[in-house]
Formats: structure tokens, sequence, C-alpha cells
């Protein structure tokens, strides 16, 4: 893994999952497991960081703050001030199968972890009309 500097809000490397408050350092949207695997290969400049919680089958982008109150998209959740997430450290990105943990990063993560609320909509919008979940 690349040396990048990552978030103070990061769990640290020896440690295990954190869970943390939204809408103080981040906001994150939540699909499934299934949607979130559609979705990464969609976004134009490659997909920004995607935490799974392989024991939920969900996955969860992380957003700026503030980015929850105003997302109002079917097939998704927004989690945002009130709500929690479970972030793992920077280097658990190997799954339960390899005798990794179930919660991880499918996309590791990278700068400040935050995802473009705009360019995540549309990767989104396009996937979940694909799967039937939007309105034509």
């Amino acid at each position: 893994m690349t040396t990048t500097t990552l978030p103070a809000w990061m769990p640290p490397v020896g440690g295990g999952v954190l869970v943390l408050p939204c809408g103080r350092d981040f906001d994150a949207v939540r699909v499934a497991g299934l949607t979130a695997l559609q979705a990464v290969g969609r976004f134009p400049a490659g997909p920004p960081p995607l935490i799974e919680d392989q024991e939920q089958h969900v996955a969860s982008w992380l957003l700026p703050p503030g980015a929850a109150a105003t997302w109002l998209m079917p097939g998704t959740d927004a989690l945002g001030q009130g709500a929690n997430l479970a972030v793992p450290p920077a280097r658990w990105c190997s799954g339960p199968w390899t005798g990794g943990p179930a919660v991880r990063w499918l996309v590791p993560p990278a700068g400040d972890c935050l995802g473009d609320p705009a360019v995540l909509r549309s990767v989104l919008d396009a996937v979940l009309r694909g799967c039937g979940v939007r309105d034509a």
C-alpha cells in the first residue's frame, strides 16, 4: 500500500474497527453490496474509497459532512448526523475468506477518503436504473 496521509479519524493500524459518528468528519451513503460492486467500475476517475461490511451485505462511500441532508435516492441509505458507521483501519483490505475481517476497505482509503456527492449520485443513478430500482 502506498504511504499517504490519511484523516485523523482513521482507526490506528494496530487497532480494530471503530464505530464513528457520521456528520462530523464525514457522511456516508450505504448501498447493497452487489450494487456497490456494479458501481465500482463506473467512476470516470476511478472509485473513491469504499467500506464493505460482508456480514451485513452492504457497502458505504464516505462523503463530505452535510451531504446526507440532501441525499434522496431510492435504493440507498444516507447516513448523516445521528448515524454511526463501522470504519476499519486503512490496511484492512482482505476479506474473511482469507482470514481477514468482515468489515474492510473494498477500495483502499486514500487522501481525505471523501467522494464527490455529484459523481456518486450519477454513478448510482445509472446502476440503480439498470437494476430497475429507480423510476424511468
